[in-house]
C-alpha cells in the first residue's frame, strides 16, 4: 500500500477543507515547507490538489511545477486539469501522475487522449456526495451516479481510481469502509482511498480490504498520527 500525504493549495497556501466547504477552510502555511516536511519523513509519494484550479478560478500551476521540480517525492497532482496542454505541463515538469476529475464527465475526449499517450500516468478522482459525482471543486452536482461513471470507466484502460466520500473528507471520523470494500471487489482498478482516514487502524483495515493507496490530510496536519507512523504501518 502507498501512503500519499496531501497538500491542498488555495491562493498559494496549504489548506484543508471540511467536507469540501470553502467557507470552512483552515490554513497551514507555505506548501513548499510542508512538501519538505513530507520528504524529510522519508515519504515516497505526495498528493497535491490545486483548489483554485478545481474551482476554475485561476490556478497555482507555477507554484506546483516549482514544487514538483524541487522535490524527490513522486507527486500526483490534480485540480483543474481540463486540457491536454495543462496535463502535459505537469508531466513534463516531472509529475508522477496527473488526476482528472471534472473533465472526465465534461470532456470525454481528454481522458481518452491522455490514457492513449500516458497510460501509466493517469488517475481519475471519483468525488462522491450521497452517491452522486461532484464537479468543479465539489461545488457542482453532475447528475451522474457514481455507479454509472464506474461502469463507463471499466471500458477504458484506466488503472488507478481515487475515491473520495466528500461527507467524510476533513471530518477525521473514519473512511467509508463499505464503499472501498465494494470497489475492490467489483472493479479491476487500483483503489486509492481519500476522506476521513484518521488512525493507524483505519490504514490497516483499508490495507486488509485490498486498497492500494491512502491519502492522508487533516489527520497529519492535526498531528493525530505522523507520516512516519503511517509509513511503518
Amino acid at each position: 500500500m502507498n501512503i500519499y500525504p496531501a497538500i491542498d493549495i488555495y491562493k498559494g497556501q496549504a489548506v484543508r477543507l471540511l467536507k469540501g466547504a470553502f467557507d470552512q477552510m483552515t490554513s497551514y502555511g507555505d506548501p513548499k515547507e510542508i512538501l519538505k516536511k513530507w520528504q524529510a519523513a522519508r515519504g515516497t509519494y505526495c498528493h497535491i490538489v490545486d483548489l483554485n484550479g478545481a474551482k476554475n478560478e485561476g490556478d497555482n500551476r507555477a507554484l506546483i511545477i516549482e514544487m514538483i521540480k524541487s522535490s524527490e517525492l513522486k507527486i500526483q497532482v490534480g485540480g483543474g486539469i481540463r486540457s491536454l496542454q495543462k496535463a502535459e505541463a505537469y508531466l513534463q515538469a516531472g509529475a508522477d501522475r496527473i488526476i482528472l476529475g471534472t473533465s472526465v464527465i465534461k470532456d470525454e475526449t481528454l481522458l481518452k487522449e491522455l490514457l492513449e499517450a500516458y497510460p501509466d500516468k493517469i488517475a481519475v478522482a471519483l468525488d462522491v456526495r450521497n452517491e452522486e459525482v461532484s464537479l468543479e471543486g465539489w461545488l457542482e452536482k453532475s447528475g451522474v451516479l457514481a455507479v454509472d461513471l464506474l461502469n463507463d470507466l471499466e471500458n477504458t484502460p484506466l488503472k488507478t481510481l481515487i475515491y473520495t466520500d466528500i461527507l467524510k473528507d476533513g471530518t477525521m471520523t473514519g473512511p467509508n469502509f463499505l464503499a472501498y470494500e465494494s470497489l475492490v471487489k467489483s472493479t479491476n482498478f487500483d483503489i486509492v482511498a481519500s476522506g476521513g482516514v484518521t488512525s493507524l487502524d483505519d490504514i490497516k483495515r483499508l490495507k486488509a480490504l485490498g486498497v492500494k493507496g491512502v491519502i492522508l490530510g487533516k489527520t497529519l496536519y492535526e498531528k493525530k498520527i505522523t507520516l512516519e507512523e503511517a509509513l511503518k504501518c
